[in-house]
């Protein structure tokens, strides 16, 4: 249709138009705020709009009381406000006095167009009712946090003296009301809606005459994904299944072949907000980002020109983010849950990983992007290098320290939740199947450890096939390169698995928690069983195989005090991927042993600087 025509049909659209009626209330509530008084608030309907033509233009509304009835027309009642300042009584509340006791007063809300005609129906958006009690009202207000995808939520009074209860909906941020009886208890009780950390419960009340109470509940956006590990199904590929938001997701997988690559699923920026937040970076020794790599090929800034990412003169290192995850885990029956979410849902949600030596909470963490490389006394993660390798653990942690007061080698806590999003992820327990198989067999020295940066191109993610012996890359961080890495926060003490969260740490084991929880079976070979509670999953019992449950090695010695080291050398095949070894004293050394360079966030960090909002 050419312009000239439509212009002709909207112009007599609106002719017509002038005569229409404006649509109902947006919002329209009335509640008695003291023993005299009603609180009225409300929200004018928008204008009819047709092809960005104004077919109908709200000018005002004009807001009635009766006794006995509701008001049938726009004259028939007492008039409290002809409201033309629209918009003016949505949160501030329009004030009725001289309310008599026992009363029940009908308010009506007649909308109008500037052509003065009015909306005269019926409809429940235009109307509200109070009863004026002597007992107490309980004004609850309803915030909304991000109302996109908000649909209703039911509020409910519950009386526990007499067992009856009052339920209102509200489809949004409103506020609304309650009159309750004197002497009587209750308490009030917000329904769950999808998408929205749903608020607490009141605590339970008793009633009293004349009294005004306001109850404020929150609707905070939140995402939640989760899994549950069926233990009884020792298939890798089955015994994950999804839970929560990403119950209908499509799982990642890498392209197992010769070229590699990967497969992202359903999983994307727009609906995960972890990948939203990972992203390269060159960090300072100080923990400040100083600029953002390219993300698909690190040898490059995000904002044009060559970066430092090999460049060992440079005052940093190159390290991804990791956003904050708060997790829940636990068992029931033979289920062990894992979930994960942008907020701290409950008070059963932990964020581990992100949490400070003062116990204070990042609003992101760092991960090397590779691993570790001594140069010049320090332990970098900068590409271009040969591994460190060799070292007692005393020297890996010094050369991790010297970066600055932010650095150490790494920790139990971002090993157990990177081990969770590879599952998360992939819906899979066979991890050299699904994320990449990583330089994993044929090592026999130093030689045989893959250089760091062997990945600068490909993105996020990107892994191989059990012919080709390379790194793999998850969340812009080479893994599996060939060594076994050691960190802290994870020993094996007199045959029981001791775990720290965050720092300080030590080679001890002293302020560290006795799990209780041993290692049986026979040392170095496949983990069959773990056991799932709030401070991680830990390996119980040996007895699987390559292809069954968990897919990995284990190792242990009860009879000294061993230093964890994770996920696998170049020399150990199969039984790589999130492989743990609790058989060597902190003083051991080898060729395929290493460390990398982890780093905190100064106590400075806003989510905004990884493109998060606070």
């Amino acid at each position: 249709m050419a312009y000239d025509e439509l212009k002709w049909g909207v112009d007599q659209i609106k002719k017509f138009g002038e005569g229409f009626l404006p649509q109902n209330m947006r919002k329209f509530h009335a509640i008695q705020s003291s023993t005299d008084t009603v609180n009225i608030t409300f929200l004018e309907p928008q204008d009819t709009v047709i092809e960005n033509q104004i077919l109908l233009a709200v000018k005002g509304v004009a807001v009635l009381m009766k006794e006995g009835s509701y008001p049938k027309h726009h004259k028939d009642g007492v008039l409290l406000i002809d409201n033309t300042t629209l918009g003016q009584y949505e949160s501030t509340p329009l004030v009725v006095e001289n309310m008599e006791m026992e009363h029940t007063y009908y308010f009506a809300a007649f909308p109008y167009s500037e052509n003065g005609v009015y909306n005269e129906s019926r409809n429940a958006l235009n109307r509200a009712e109070v009863t004026i009690h002597e007992g107490e009202t309980v004004t609850v207000n309803v915030n909304v946090d991000n109302a996109d995808g908000f649909t209703s939520a039911a509020i409910v009074l519950h009386n526990v003296t007499t067992g009856e209860d009052q339920t209102q909906e509200v489809g949004g941020t409103s506020q609304i009301g309650f009159n309750v009886n004197i002497n009587e208890e209750y308490y009030i009780t917000a329904a769950a809606v999808n998408g929205y950390k749903t608020p607490d419960q009141t605590e339970t009340f008793t009633a009293a005459a004349g009294y005004s109470r306001t109850v404020e509940f929150n609707y905070i956006r939140r995402t939640l994904f989760g899994y549950y590990e069926d233990k009884t199904d020792s298939n890798p590929e089955t015994r994950i299944h999804y839970i929560e938001m990403n119950a209908d997701f499509a799982p990642m997988r890498c392209v197992a072949t010769a070229a590699g690559g990967w497969n992202n699923g359903d999983w994307t920026e727009d609906n995960c907000w972890i990948l939203k937040g990972n992203k390269p970076f060159m960090v300072r020794y100080d923990g400040t980002i100083d600029y953002e790599l390219d993300h698909n090929d690190y040898s490059k800034k995000k904002a044009g020109g060559a970066s430092d990412v090999s460049n060992t003169a440079y005052a940093g290192n190159a390290m991804a983010t990791i956003p904050l995850i708060w997790v829940k885990r636990y068992t029931e029956g033979n289920k062990q849950y894992h979930l994960f979410c942008d907020i701290q849902l409950d008070e059963d949600f932990h964020a581990y990983a992100h949490t400070r030596a003062d116990g204070s909470i990042e609003p992101y963490t760092f991960y090397p992007m590779f691993g570790g490389a001594l140069v010049s006394g320090k332990l970098r993660s900068i590409a271009g290098q040969s591994q460190m390798n060799s070292q007692a653990g005393a020297n890996e942690i010094s050369y991790a320290k010297a970066n600055g007061a932010l650095w150490n080698t790494g920790y139990y806590s971002i090993i157990q939740l990177r081990w969770e999003l590879e599952t998360l992820f992939t819906r899979s327990t066979n991890k050299q199947d699904a994320c990449g198989y990583g330089n994993y067999q044929g090592g026999s020295g130093a030689g045989s450890l893959s250089k760091t940066g062997t990945l600068l191109t490909g993105g996020r993610f990107w892994g191989h096939g059990s012919t080709v012996n390379k790194p793999r890359k998850f969340l812009h961080c080479e893994q599996q390169m060939g060594a076994w890495e050691r960190i802290n926060g994870w020993l094996y003490v007199g045959g029981k698995h001791y775990i720290k969260q965050y720092e300080p740490y030590n080679e001890t084991g002293a302020g560290y928690i006795n799990t209780g929880l041993s290692m049986s079976g026979t040392s170095g070979q496949y983990i069959k069983e773990t056991v799932l509670t709030d401070n991680g999953e830990l390996p119980t019992v040996i007895g699987g195989a390559s292809d069954t449950y968990k897919c990995c090695g284990g190792w242990y010695n009860a009879s000294q005090v061993d230093h964890a080291i994770v996920d696998g050398g170049c020399n150990h095949g199969l039984l790589c991927g999130g492989a743990v070894v609790v058989s060597s004293l902190v003083s051991a050394a080898s060729w395929h042993a290493s460390a990398r360079a982890y780093s905190k966030t100064p106590t400075t960090a806003k989510p905004e600087e990884i493109g998060l909002c606070g």
